[in-house]
């Protein structure tokens, strides 16, 4: 698979992981049944979309100019974008559970 499939292939499942974290915890209609689940992941999927799009990436390319792309640093720039992301969301209404959720969120993606 060549390089770039590779990397559109990493941001998309990257959008995944919170919303299928999310939607599963947090359905919105409040009732852990699989329509509810599904239905938030996709709710969610766009707004994480977003987030790894105008956060993510641009992280990815300046870390690429300086030739810095490995493992550690995808963690610490996906932890930053998570908090980022909830920071924006709360907008300055934040609260420490929350904010170390959407941390540990944007690290594992």
């Amino acid at each position: 698979m060549k390089p770039e499939y590779r990397t559109a292939l990493a941001f998309i499942a990257a959008s995944a992981i919170p919303a299928a974290y999310l939607g599963a915890a947090f359905p919105l209609s409040g009732e852990r049944d699989l329509g509810s689940v599904v239905g938030t992941f996709v709710v969610v999927y766009w707004f994480s979309f977003i987030a790894t799009a105008v956060i993510g990436v641009p992280a990815f390319l300046l870390l690429g100019k300086f030739n810095l792309v490995a493992w550690w640093s995808a963690i610490a720039c996906g932890a930053f974008a998570g908090f980022a992301a909830y920071a924006a969301v709360v907008s300055g209404n934040i609260e420490l559970k929350s904010s170390s959720r959407y941390l540990g969120l944007g690290a594992c993606s």
